[in-house]
């Protein structure tokens, strides 16, 4: 930390001279990630749970994921639930936050955020994916895999496949088709037609298994 001031020492040659005392400093330490990790657990779980669901003043939490916790988990029944894991194996774990779903024979967990390290602060990795005004669904998968459907407002279903590298997700596969259209009528990035058949194969080939296989639960 920077000092505020500089004791400036003087020699005088009156007799008495007044000693002027410099304010103390007391050094404060930053948040440990765990910490700001267990601080945005306790945001969604004092959001979710407030008749406004107002975040906090500064919180890292992202508004999108607070409402797709707040509607997967069944509104004022929402449980909220969080993991640290390390998914892209390299020594720093990712927090991801969620919420249980009641199914029929038991609950599932569907996560809805995630949150990382980049140059020691704790960052919102799904910024650039979650969309505003759509319904966003994501699976997170033990091989550092992200699957995200979108249902957006324009009328566009987008299917995309990622994978954690660093601090950010990098996107593996892409398409977009219109809502409740013909699925063979798949377009990725490049703007290039796909078949359905032809596009499930690109996604599948870059997530590396089945839609249902290796869920992180």
């Amino acid at each position: 930390m920077k000092r505020l001031g500089v004791l400036v020492l003087g020699l005088f040659p009156l007799v008495g001279c007044q000693q002027v005392n410099q304010p103390s400093e007391k050094k404060v330490d930053s948040p440990t990630t765990e910490q700001v990790y267990q601080a945005i657990v306790s945001d969604y779980e004092t959001a979710l749970h407030a008749e406004d669901r107002k975040l906090p003043e500064g919180s890292l939490v992202n508004p999108i994921s607070l409402d797709m916790t707040w509607r997967y988990g069944g509104f004022e029944e929402v449980t909220v639930v969080s993991q640290e894991v390390d998914l892209d194996q390299d020594g720093q774990k990712e927090l991801l936050v969620g919420a249980k779903v009641p199914g029929d024979e038991q609950e599932w967990t569907i996560y809805t955020g995630a949150y990382g390290v980049l140059e020691g602060q704790v960052v919102d990795l799904l910024a650039p994916i979650l969309v505003e005004e759509s319904d966003n669904m994501l699976v997170f998968y033990t091989n550092n895999r992200l699957s995200v459907n979108q249902a957006r407002s324009d009328a566009t279903l987008v299917t995309a496949v990622y994978q954690l590298k660093g601090a950010s997700f990098e996107e593996l596969a892409y398409f977009e088709m219109p809502l409740g259209g013909d699925a063979s009528r798949a377009r990725d990035r490049r703007g290039t037609l796909y078949s359905q058949e032809d596009s499930e194969e690109v996604l599948t080939t870059a997530l590396e298994h089945g839609w249902e296989e290796e869920v992180l639960q």
